[in-house]
């Protein structure tokens, strides 16, 4: 699983101010005054000598652990209710499966935003718990008033009624994904040698919770969902949820807050929109306004009109010059998805029993990406990188990318070539009785997934963490 998302949680990394003001009182941070003028404030005394790591982080990783199990306990498993509990048919599930994951990895740039500009990163995280376990609660409830059965169509209120509250999820979790790990980043003091120590290992800690909430997402939760009660198995994710708020809540007085301040964002979007609405300044025309590319010249505009400075729309060439870098991801991100839908609807067609007739969920297959990342993690960085390296060949980002997008590739024909094996057993006439999915399955093993699933999760090793 990336890690919450994964990549873009781990922005939190950068580089942070390093004027630290401590305060001998405890500051409620939904009561801060606006006017103090210090990036980040402590909200309690600290001992000189205490671990950042282990005194405040915990409250940071328990949330983001209980969060990422309520996250992949909806998550992992929802193209198979969609299908058995609301009617959809395979393919309508995978596309509302995908609409709905697609909208989670949108709205943290609203989140992002508010959390920069408005309320800091403590406030927004709090804010967006409340909003995503009303859509948890919603979704607990949902099951047991839903009136359909099977494949019958819903009744239009119980349908509305879910998306209502699946859509509030993916608003909520808009307001942690892009900041939690930030939040975790202010904790430490990048004047204090100890402090920096531990921040290496605090996110070595944060992306194991990731993983860790994960695969007991994929191990226990789907398996309630499917053979104990869809009821209890989404009432699971709304209380670690609830337990998630809580940890978060009980750190308060240890945490330091930083202040809202303008969003690299919508600094972005004011240098862009200035440089497209501002004239062509004559003393500039010439050799000097030709230098660099029609996108350098047209940038330059925000600096000859006098609105921003040199290095202040360099940063934005920056970005700009990586977009397409980026949009080389939408595709790598399409195939990643398919993990929770067409993979999942494979497996639904295929033999999930281990032994006697307890039958694996096929969702639970994923937890084979899961531990394919916790183990290959430590062997690419401690033996793979560095063997490469005296062989003369450096793995950069970019390289990590394409490597990372060409396992992605063999993941998929992996996946064709398992397709293609199941209908040849399927028109050789070896079913089997029809289970609680009521879909036809054949006599091949679902462990024939267990391919795809590793690729992947070597893929998101390479490109994943480099992005």
């Amino acid at each position: 699983m990336p890690p919450n998302n994964e990549p873009d949680e781990l922005a939190g990394s950068q580089t942070l101010p390093s004027s630290i003001v401590y305060d001998s009182n405890y500051v409620d941070p939904f009561e801060q005054n606006n006017n103090i003028s210090c990036p980040l404030v402590s909200a309690g005394k600290r001992e000189k000598k205490s671990s950042t790591l282990w005194t405040i982080c915990p409250f940071i990783l328990g949330n983001e652990f209980c969060e990422r199990l309520a996250y992949y306990g909806l998550a992992t498993n929802l193209v198979v209710y969609l299908q058995l509990r609301c009617g959809f048919s395979a393919s309508e599930a995978a596309t509302q499966t995908s609409n709905w994951s697609g909208t989670c990895y949108v709205t943290p740039l609203i989140g992002a935003w508010l959390a920069d500009s408005y309320f800091g990163r403590f406030k927004t995280i709090a804010i967006f718990t409340f909003i995503y376990l009303i859509g948890m609660v919603t979704l607990c409830i949902h099951p047991a008033f839903l009136a359909t059965k099977d494949h019958e169509s819903p009744e239009p209120l119980h349908q509305f009624a879910f998306f209502l509250g699946l859509y509030i999820v993916a608003l909520g979790t808009g307001g942690i994904k892009p900041n939690v790990s930030a939040f975790g980043a202010d904790q430490f003091d990048e004047q204090d040698p100890q402090d920096m120590a531990e921040k290496k290992s605090f996110f070595n800690w944060f992306y194991f919770a990731i993983n860790l909430g994960s695969l007991l997402a994929s191990l226990v939760v789907v398996y309630i969902q499917e053979n104990i009660s869809w009821t209890i198995g989404f009432a699971i994710p709304a209380v670690a949820l609830a337990v998630a708020s809580f940890m978060f809540w009980a750190g308060r007085y240890k945490y330091k807050f930083s202040q809202p301040k303008e969003s690299p964002l919508e600094r972005l979007m004011k240098i862009m929109w200035t440089a497209t609405i501002a004239p062509r300044s004559r003393e500039v025309e010439g050799d000097a306004f030709e230098e660099g590319s029609w996108v350098d010249r047209w940038l330059d505009r925000a600096v000859q009109c006098g609105k921003y400075t040199v290095a202040q729309v360099l940063e934005v060439k920056l970005v700009v010059r990586l977009m397409p870098v980026f949009f080389t991801q939408i595709m790598y991100w399409a195939v990643y998805t398919q993990m929770s839908t067409v993979f999942v609807e494979q497996g639904e067609q295929m033999n999930r029993k281990v032994v006697g007739s307890f039958a694996i969920p096929a969702a639970s297959l994923s937890t084979f990406d899961t531990v394919s990342i916790i183990v290959l993690v430590p062997i690419f960085d401690g033996f793979v990188y560095p063997m490469l390296e005296r062989s003369g060949y450096r793995l950069t980002p970019l390289r990590k990318i394409g490597w990372g997008m060409l396992f992605a590739v063999f993941s998929m024909l992996c996946a064709a070539a398992v397709e293609y094996r199941r209908l040849q057993v399927y028109h050789e006439g070896h079913t089997l009785d029809s289970d609680s999915s009521h879909k036809t399955s054949v006599d091949m093993t679902v462990f024939w997934q267990t391919g795809q699933y590793l690729l992947v999760g070597a893929s998101e090793v390479m490109a994943s963490i480099a992005q």
